[in-house]
């Protein structure tokens, strides 16, 4: 039986990330304790029991340069080309429905920070964007999309692509 996480999980683990299962119809993980690292056994079984699932990754992983996956996640289109400006024309993103993650790296295991900018937009988006950082879940293509029913799509290379000395250095 196919599936995209029993596709793309081992890919993913091979980079020395921590792919997720992503329940089919929604963005959240299938396992419980998904933020924790899993063992090699942990991640076969997974593959095995939910590879119909969707793909996820766990941001703070540590990447093999010694430094640790996050994301700038921008959830209003209307920030998307700040976003990437702030981030000096990225190598590697995902889009879903709306607005842009960016994939970046930072030295320091940073904690998750939500921007919030209250009243902008007419008062009807007020956190623009967040930083995907420890323990956090990014959802990645060919995930496909709750509300669209579309996969999500790269921007630029894909993450499985790139080595992680090109994504670009952040620190919050």
């Amino acid at each position: 039986m196919s599936g995209i996480y029993r596709e793309w999980g081992p890919v993913y683990r091979g980079l020395g990330l921590e792919p997720r299962p992503i329940a089919p119809g929604g963005k959240a993980c299938k396992l419980k304790g998904w933020q924790n690292p899993m063992s090699e056994a942990a991640i076969a079984t997974s593959l095995e029991a939910h590879g119909h699932c969707g793909i996820g990754l766990v941001t703070g992983t540590l990447l093999a340069d010694g430094t640790h996956l996050v994301a700038l996640d921008i959830d209003h289109d209307a920030y998307t080309r700040l976003g990437w400006v702030l981030v000096r024309e990225p190598a590697c993103a995902r889009i879903g429905k709306k607005g842009v993650a960016i994939f970046c790296r930072s030295r320091q295991l940073l904690s998750s920070e939500v921007f919030k900018l209250p009243g902008l937009l007419r008062g009807a988006f007020g956190n623009p964007a967040e930083i995907l950082a420890a323990k956090k879940l990014v959802v990645i293509p060919p995930t496909i999309h709750p509300d669209t029913g579309q996969p999500y799509r790269w921007i630029g290379k894909p993450l499985h692509e790139i080595g992680p000395e090109q994504l670009p250095l952040i620190e919050v």
